[in-house]
């Protein structure tokens, strides 16, 4: 229901607002997924509705699409995977993007952020989902389409 709200909510900014801009920050469905059958809290079942979660995925690429052909210049999508890896490039990125012309304070910022979550050195998804290889595969097959829209390598 929520997410239905809030994409009805982006497509009426369309018409309503002229100078808007979207950070999508997308995470790759593996993680999520992941993340999710690992946890006891996900026990509901729409957290642990695999197709669910693939369907999400596939309307927030639609909308996207959608944005990037209305507003290029007005959304940007950024993997949280990316960031981990490059943050400093990510964080140009987006500075650059919002228009921030001078962005010494945030590049410092990012770097104190970066050094206190330790991107670098937390257990990745991908070591652990090895024993959950089956998962693994589930996920790539119900959501493969979306995955490849969005850059992940399956």
């Amino acid at each position: 229901w929520y997410q239905r709200r809030v994409r009805a909510q982006v497509e009426n900014y369309l018409d309503e607002y002229a100078n808007f801009k979207i950070i999508w920050l997308v995470r790759d469905p593996r993680a999520v997924w992941y993340s999710r059958i690992t946890k006891y809290w996900c026990s509901l079942i729409s957290c642990a509705d695999l197709e669910r979660l693939c369907e999400s995925y596939q309307i927030n690429w639609d909308i996207s699409e959608r944005l990037r052909r209305v507003k290029p210049e007005s959304f940007l999508k950024l993997r949280f995977e990316d960031f981990q890896a490059r943050p400093f490039q990510e964080g140009d990125r987006i500075t650059k993007f919002l228009g921030i012309k001078d962005s010494a304070d945030i590049s410092r910022r990012i770097v104190l952020l970066y050094k206190n979550t330790n991107l670098t050195t937390k257990k990745d998804w991908r070591d652990d989902m090895i024993e959950f290889d089956y998962s693994r595969k589930k996920v790539e097959m119900a959501c493969g389409g979306v995955m490849r829209n969005l850059g992940y390598n399956i």
